[in-house]
């Protein structure tokens, strides 16, 4: 069980480095998202449910309202773990896919293998799931909701992810690609009515 994020390499906004950079975000509203903490009364090792959780706080921000369960983000995550359960959960997509059919969506995902495909769905305004590894019993799933690139010395780049870590409510968390965890899957998803 992951106890708190260090070792993962996530970074506050606050300690982001300075100087230019290139970036793009989703459009969502502001959105108090789900985290763990909120959970561990009744669930353990759910990361990959708080993120299926905050996929369908992504979506309802966006205007599919519907997906709300009694307009309350505890009765979503209720629901999500129902059907994805305790962790770890090594995929997740075909078990969001499940919720959303049951509220009359269909949820297309793919596989995503590069940071151009990232930077792409974030333009597509397509969400992303992140399953991180940095060590063998240590996974944890979280969302891509942005990214900057900034110029390095040379002709060299630093790459982010914006992320939703599953820890915290905000979405003003980074995670510097190829630094103190591993990128294991990535998949992007998008919303259509049935």
């Amino acid at each position: 069980m992951i106890l708190s994020d260090k070792g993962f390499g996530f970074i506050n906004l606050k300690d982001m480095p300075s100087g230019e950079y290139s970036f793009g975000n989703l459009k969502y509203t502001n959105t108090s998202w789900a985290a763990t903490k909120d959970y561990k009364h009744m669930a353990k090792n759910h990361c990959g449910a708080v993120f299926v959780t905050n996929l369908v706080l992504y979506f309802a921000s966006i205007g599919y309202s519907d997906l709300i369960v009694d307009k309350s983000k505890d009765n979503i995550f209720a629901a999500v773990h129902r059907i994805v359960g305790n962790g770890p959960v090594i995929t997740v997509a075909r078990k969001a896919k499940e919720y959303f059919y049951e509220r009359g969506y269909t949820l297309e995902y793919s596989r995503v293998v590069s940071l151009e495909d990232i930077k792409e769905a974030i333009s597509d305004n397509q969400p992303l799931g992140v399953l991180l590894t940095n060590g063998i019993f240590s996974w944890h799933w979280i969302m891509v909701v942005g990214w900057r690139q900034y110029k390095s010395i040379g002709d060299s780049e630093e790459n982010y992810l914006r992320i939703i870590d599953s820890w915290n409510q905000t979405a003003d968390r980074f995670y510097k690609v190829g630094s103190d965890s591993i990128l294991w899957s990535t998949t992007k998803y998008r919303l259509s009515p049935l």
